[in-house]
């Protein structure tokens, strides 16, 4: 899943402000960093994965990834200060069913032309639009699916 994501975001994510969502392990934001994104976010529920993640920036001294705990979706709106990402990238737990809310809030968190992806199960049909945010692609590999979504039109 990851390497489709990167593949489908291209040269677009160099230089691009990028915000992973349910981080966990913080693979996809690390991922985004080392392909050249030059500030990531990684934001997660749980104390423990975010002190872990931290620790392990403040090891390799990547000063461009910042680590944010914070109880998705409902706090998503404390990120609209840190707003204009070109790049989100949400994985939600599996049984998560809190999609509408999550979507509904990503579009005041791009930038411009910015590109909200959502992972989710294949079996799970996301809206089409939630208040501003329009999805306008979603490809399907095996059990799962990514779900695109923006706030405007995307070239």
């Amino acid at each position: 899943m990851r390497e489709a994501l990167f593949d489908i975001a291209g040269t677009r994510l160099r230089g691009g402000r990028f915000l992973d969502l349910f981080s966990g392990s913080g693979a996809v934001g690390l991922e985004a960093f080392s392909r050249g994104a030059s500030q990531v976010v990684l934001v997660d529920s749980r104390e423990v994965v975010t002190r872990t993640l931290r620790s392990t920036c403040d090891r390799l001294d990547l000063q461009s990834v910042e680590t944010i705990r914070l109880d998705l979706p409902r706090q998503l709106g404390r990120l609209t200060a840190a707003g204009g990402f070109d790049w989100i990238f949400a994985d939600p737990p599996y049984a998560f069913e809190q999609y509408p809310d999550l979507i509904a809030g990503l579009p005041e968190l791009l930038s411009t032309g910015g590109v909200a992806v959502v992972e989710h199960d294949a079996r799970v049909e996301l809206p089409i639009a939630v208040g501003e945010a329009q999805r306008y692609d979603q490809r399907r590999y095996g059990e799962c699916a990514l779900s695109f979504y923006a706030a405007s039109p995307v070239d």
